[in-house]
């Protein structure tokens, strides 16, 4: 099947790391035989996204190629005191002609659309369905549904309930959309995210701990997120010290975490992430909102017991099986579940086999093979 992939972002030369769960997935899809392209518009309003090349071929670990276009768009979303609705529609006319006017030059062809995140990139998709004649996907992977709050409800839910099917990476993802009467249950199917076990699973620990100058013999809790509210990085911290226990992170943001018992807190290199995490004893992250998280996907497959949100999001992931789940408010609590695993090994030691066994259901090449049948179906589409 000849799929073209819409998005606000797609990893770069200049940027590895931009929406590269998104990257994961395509290139599964093209290694299933399956031909994708990528048009990601880049805002000339944006000094990094202005600088990135218009084309760039990427290889897949199994030599498929994916061919990826980043045609430069004007956004006036943020540049302008006039009415707040001629920014955004003329900001979507804008990246909607972008991806037409890549799709003419190159003369690409495509059986289906698939846009990532819900809003502009799927209001695109619409408009490319309608006059290409092809099904139109949407993916919900929203941390929130903002678009459902505002002015502009009306009009996004109106085209969104235009699309062929929306992919939803969790069932509160999904009963959002069903409760703002988009779609219908029928044509909403969830998707967990999902990992690549042939990238992530458990590494040797001595040698993680020496790469990250940790004692062999010490417990460390790791994060691995955006240091924002939302995320929770100075909770872990302060809950990580009042339990007495070393603590890893692996991100940057505005709420960098402090303290005597971090022992690393940095930016980490996708490929390294799984020695990262692999030096820790357990992941915790008491996030407030998700769509689904990947991260926590990953610290599974690499056999780590979990700490996270008591939330709707993380219900199809995650259990008593694999995790401790807490309020991701309560420091205190946050705080006694470090505890817990830290002086009850053979706890540890279940919830560590419980995620792996978890883990080894959510991989990339199942979710991708499993999507791609999916827009197939609803798609009536015969090869």
């Amino acid at each position: 099947m000849k799929i073209l992939f819409v998005s606000m972002g797609y990893p770069s030369k200049e940027n590895p790391s931009r929406l590269v769960f998104l990257k994961h997935l395509v290139d599964e899809i093209a290694n299933q035989g399956n031909q994708c392209v990528v048009i990601a518009p880049a805002r000339r309003s944006n000094d990094k996204e202005a600088k990135l090349p218009y084309f760039e071929r990427h290889v897949t670990e199994k030599g498929n190629t994916v061919d990826v276009y980043f045609p430069k768009y004007f956004s006036v979303w943020l540049q302008s005191k006039i009415k707040v609705d001629l920014m955004r529609n003329l900001s979507i006319q804008q990246f909607y002609a972008a991806v037409v006017k890549t799709i003419e030059k190159e003369h690409i062809e495509f059986d289906c659309v698939y846009s990532h995140f819900l809003w502009v990139s799927a209001m695109a998709a619409v408009y490319i369905g309608k006059k290409y004649n092809v099904p139109a996907f949407g993916a919900a992977g929203e941390s929130t549904f903002e678009a459902f709050s505002g002015y502009e409800r009306d009009e996004v839910i109106s085209a969104l309930n235009q699309l062929t099917g929306i992919i939803s990476v969790s069932s509160e993802n999904k009963n959002i959309l069903l409760d703002n009467h988009v779609l219908d249950k029928k044509r909403i199917r969830v998707f967990p995210n999902a990992v690549d076990t042939s990238r992530f699973s458990p590494q040797n620990k001595i040698d993680a701990r020496k790469k990250y100058h940790i004692p062999e013999d010490d417990f460390v809790a790791s994060f691995v997120g955006h240091f924002i509210e939302r995320k929770g990085p100075l909770r872990v911290a302060k809950a990580a010290d009042q339990a007495g226990v070393d603590v890893i992170f692996a991100g940057k943001g505005p709420q960098k975490p402090q303290g005597s018992n971090i022992l690393f807190c940095d930016s980490v290199e996708p490929k390294d992430m799984p020695v990262f995490l692999s030096a820790s004893d357990v992941f915790v992250l008491p996030t407030q909102n998700e769509g689904c998280c990947n991260a926590t996907i990953e610290a599974m497959a690499c056999g780590l017991p979990i700490i996270s949100s008591d939330r709707e999001f993380n219900r199809d992931v995650l259990d008593s099986s694999c995790a401790i789940l807490i309020n991701p408010d309560n420091v205190d609590e946050i705080s006694k579940a470090i505890d817990k695993l830290h002086h009850d090994k053979e706890y540890c030691r279940v919830l560590s086999e419980g995620t792996l066994r978890r883990s080894a259901s959510l991989t990339i090449k199942k979710r991708a093979s499993d999507i791609v049948e999916w827009m197939k179906i609803m798609g009536k589409i015969v090869e």
